[in-house]
């Protein structure tokens, strides 16, 4: 069996996060981000970076509200 790099693996993931980061604000630059992560599966064959912002939030909220009725703030609260 193979044994992992650690600090190979660490260094790539890091590398590979802080471009995603710049990617993002790079396409995104008005708006604000209230989330960053990192989705894994649990055996981290499956990994993918997630982020959310303010701005896609209310978006998101909106196409809720007009499809169901339901109150925006509460609405809102639940897709944080």
């Amino acid at each position: 069996m193979r044994v992992i790099d650690r600090e190979a693996l660490k260094t790539t993931m890091l590398a590979e996060l802080r471009a995603a980061w710049a990617s993002l604000r790079g396409r995104h630059p008005g708006e604000r981000f209230y989330s960053f992560g990192l989705y894994a599966t649990d055996l981290a064959d499956y990994l993918m970076v997630t982020a959310s912002t303010e701005e896609g939030l209310s978006e998101v909220t909106q196409r809720y509200i007009t499809r169901t009725g339901r109150d925006a703030t509460v609405q809102r609260a639940a897709l944080r």
